[in-house]
Order: C-alpha cells, then structure tokens, then sequence
C-alpha cells in the first residue's frame, strides 16, 4: 500500500514515470519510479529521504526530469534536475529553482514555473499574491532568459512543441490554455471557457490534454478543436 501521484510518459508511451510515498518505509518524501505500459515490476530510480517528483522527460527518453526539494531553502525552493531512466546520480539543470519545466525540442531551452503554484495547492482563484506564477525560457548554455510576456496573473504547466510554449494562465479571469510565439513573440488565446477553468494540461506533441470541470480533454493543435474524453 502506497500513494502514488504525479505520472509521466515517456515520449515513446513505452513508460510511464511517477512518484510513490510509502510511509512504511520511512523518511519523508516521495520517490521516484518507473513503470512499463506493458506490465511487470516497476523500478525505483531515486533514493533521496526529501521530496522528489517527475515531471517531464528529456525528448530522447534517457533521463527524466524531476523536481526535488533535496536541497531547499524553502517549501517554494524545489530544483530541477535531471536522472538516468536506469537510476544514478541526479544532474541539477543550471536554474536557481523549479517546479513545473518542459525541454524545446532541440533541447538546449527550457520553460519553467520558478516556484511551488500555491494557488493551486490552495485552491485559490485569480490569486494574486507574491508567489504569482510566472513562465521564463531559459538557455541552458548561457542561463539568458526571458518572461513570457506578464502581468498580476498567474501562468503554469509549461510545454514546449516546435516554436510555440503552450501553457494556462487566469490572465482573462478564468484559467485558460494561451501559446507563446518564441519567435514572433506573440501571445494567442486558444480557448475561452468562462465559468470553470483549466487545471492542468500536457501534451505528446500533437495534442493538448487538459483538466477542466471534472473531466478530461483534448485540443487539436491543427484545429483548434476541444474534445472531451
């Protein structure tokens, strides 16, 4: 018996990467696991007493990109880093702090949310507070960054496909998906729901799968088009 949260495909679909909380076994935090879609026993790939989630993969699948809070100041001070499908010793990517990332497809960028969304933890709509979430793009050779473009709002759940970051924002009042034109730099709003807002989205290159009202989603990136699952 134990907890288990926070799952991730592997760009193949082949695995699925999640975290496991197991009060049995002592200590504090989660781990994280690895587990194939085809079945059969799922393997441990971190060993730290502190928290650690996964959240994205790198785009060949060899490491997964996780968050962990093994070295924090505080409960927003989680750090990006980097861990071999196979287990090993973790590579921290080059960001003070981190919580939700997504690699450009050349992988030499990186989108990322700098602290813990507390608006969400707390349920707290159109928060507004200091710990407002922004999204910066980051070059991994250099550290130069950027914001997208950003106001008293909160923009979360970052993922990167060709030139474009798709991500949520409350930037109209209710949570709904936007891209940002890396190029162009240029904001478009893909969806306009009013009443109740986008939880949280990902994507597997092609489509958008999102959370909104209890149920889950998809959004044709070519048409523009939401269905419900």
């Amino acid at each position: 018996a134990a907890r288990e949260t926070y799952p991730r495909f592997s760009p193949d679909g082949s695995q699925v990467a999640f975290a496991r909380f197991n009060p049995a076994a002592g200590g504090f935090g989660y781990d994280v696991f690895i587990a194939s879609v085809s079945g059969g026993e799922e393997r441990r790939v971190t060993y730290h007493p502190d928290l650690d989630f996964p959240v994205n993969w790198t785009g060949d699948g060899q490491r997964i990109l996780i968050v962990s809070f093994r070295h924090r100041t505080s409960i927003f001070g989680g750090r990006l880093y980097t861990i071999p499908v196979q287990g090993g010793f973790a590579t921290e990517v080059p960001l003070p702090r981190g919580w939700q990332a997504s690699f450009s497809p050349a992988g030499d960028r990186i989108a990322y949310t700098p602290l813990t969304p507390t608006h969400e933890f707390a349920g707290w709509r159109n928060y507004r507070g200091g710990t407002a979430s922004k999204i910066w793009l980051s070059r991994l050779s250099d550290a130069s960054s950027e914001v997208i473009p950003h106001g008293n709002f909160n923009d979360t759940h970052p993922t990167w496909i060709g030139d474009k970051v798709y991500f949520v924002s409350d930037r109209t009042g209710t949570e709904n998906l936007f891209s940002y034109d890396t190029v162009r730099k240029t904001i478009s709003q893909l969806t306009h729901f009013e009443k109740y807002g986008v939880k949280s989205a990902s994507s597997n290159g092609e489509s958008i799968v999102f959370n909104r009202d209890g149920a889950i989603h998809l959004l044709n990136l070519q048409t523009n088009k939401v269905t419900p699952i």
